[in-house]
Formats: structure tokens, sequence, C-alpha cells
């Protein structure tokens, strides 16, 4: 029996799928045959997309010492997965384009998932990961479920609400009462169908429990603090309107000390702004 939030992200996914693009670049992606000049030719058949790439790898969000000119220096400089994620990202936004402004403000929540993906992507270089970019894809989708749900029961969304401010529970609690299901298991069920990877998938799953995470406590973790960290700061509304319990085990696995937060809180509000146009 299909649960409840893959039946809604089946219904929400048949109003438009990730455009052929992104699953060129997918397959290109993951085929070890593909080459950077086959990732490079499939972007440049869309000229807005390139574009928007070139204005994003030659922003301060990126701060590359010289100016980007074409698509293969992107790709060599950012790497193919992260600008197939970013292409993602682009994506996503836009699907979601239609829900009105009287039922969920999209500015001001994409504002709260940029600072997320931010905040994320700011912790993750301080403790010198590998690879913080992708840390940034998972930051900025974690709560689209809720965006699922503006789209496949938005009469149910002020009783949710109202369940919330009644009972002093999360808004992700009243979710659960409400509807039987909540937002990060929605979210993480749709990203699955839009193949996104399984570290991202699950990510978004356990952000709000990452004491559940079997497979990625990290990345659950990180995210679970970042979401932590642009409630507190005040970035954006994701319609929860308090932040978080932390859960200290999270904390304590990134392996951060205090002092490191003032200085994560400084670069997340100067990236912050110098993101914001290039996103939303």
């Amino acid at each position: 029996m299909k649960s409840v939030a893959t039946n809604w992200a089946e219904e929400v996914e048949s109003i438009g799928t990730l455009p052929a693009l992104y699953h060129e670049l997918n397959a290109a992606l993951n085929d070890p045959r593909s080459s950077l000049d086959r990732f490079g030719e499939i972007i440049e058949t869309d000229a807005g997309l390139a574009t928007r790439l070139l204005r994003i790898a030659n922003s301060p969000f990126y701060g590359f010492p010289t100016r980007i000119e074409t698509i293969s220096e992107a790709l060599t400089l950012i790497g193919m997965q992260q600008i197939r994620d970013l292409i993602a990202v682009t994506f996503a936004i836009e699907h979601f384009h239609q829900i009105p402004a009287t039922l969920f403000d999209l500015e001001l929540f994409w504002q709260h998932s940029l600072a997320c993906g931010i905040s994320a992507r700011v912790l993750a270089v301080y403790r010198r990961d590998a690879n913080p970019e992708r840390f940034f894809l998972a930051g900025l989708l974690h709560d689209i479920g809720r965006l699922v749900m503006c789209l496949r029961v938005p009469e149910q969304l002020p009783v949710v609400f109202a369940r919330r401010a009644e009972t002093d529970r999360t808004l992700t609690e009243a979710e659960t009462e409400v509807l039987g299901v909540n937002h990060a298991e929605i979210g993480s069920v749709l990203l699955e169908r839009w193949l996104f990877a399984p570290a991202v998938v699950d990510t978004v799953r356990w952000h709000h429990a990452p004491h559940a995470a079997a497979r990625y406590p990290l990345e659950a973790s990180m995210i679970h603090v970042a979401d932590i960290l642009a409630h507190s700061l005040e970035l954006g509304f994701s319609g929860e309107p308090l932040p978080p319990t932390l859960e200290m085990d999270a904390w304590n696995r990134l392996n951060l000390g205090p002092a490191s937060l003032r200085t994560v809180v400084k670069e997340v509000d100067r990236q912050f702004d110098d993101a914001l146009s290039l996103f939303i």
C-alpha cells in the first residue's frame, strides 16, 4: 500500500516534472564515458540557463579571483555535480511558482530555504568538509514538502496552523496530527521521484530528527543545525514561527566549538545578501 507521502508526491509530480535537460545532465553525470565537454554542451542548449549559471559563478557567492567566461570554466572550477545541483535548485523554485500569495508567501519561504542552504554550506566550510556545496542543495530544499501541501491540501493548511497555535505544537507535529504526514516525509518522497541523490533525500527526510538518520547522520545533523540558525537569524519565514528544538547530539556531531558560531553568523549574513538576487 502506498503511503500518504507517496500519493501526494505523485499527484504534485503530475503537475510537471523536472525538465528533460536536467535528466540529460543526470544521465551524463552517471555515465563513466561522459566528459566535461559533453556536460557543457547539454547546458549550452539552453542559452538562458547558461547565462544564469555564469552569473552565479561570477558572483561573490563563489568569490573566484578571476572572471569565468565559459561554461567549461565554470564546470572545471565548481564541478559537474555542483552545477547539476544548481540547475536542480533553479527548476525546483520555478516548479512551485503557481502557489498563490494568499496561501503561502513564497518569497519569504525561499528566503528561509536559501538561508538554511547557505548556513549549511558555511558550517561545512568551517568543518573543512571536502564538498561543502552538497549541503547547500539539501538546505535549500529541506522544507519543499510544505509546498507540496500547498498544492495538495490548501484548504487544510489553516487547520494545521490553528492546531499549532492552540496546542503549542511545532508546525511539523501539527502537520502529522492533522494530515497524517509531515513536510519532511513528503519532501523526501518528491525528491526521490525527481531522482535526487539518496543523501539529499535522506537528509530532507530526517532534518527534524537527525538521531533517526541511519544512513546520513552527519548530513541530517548539518541541515538540522542550519535550519535552526536560519530561524534564529530571522531570514525569511518557513511557516514555523519558532526555531526547532536543537538536538545536542546533532550539534556535537558537527564538532564545532561555540565560538565558531559568531564567525559563521557573520558569513551567513554576508552571503545571504549576495545570493538573494541570484536564486529568488
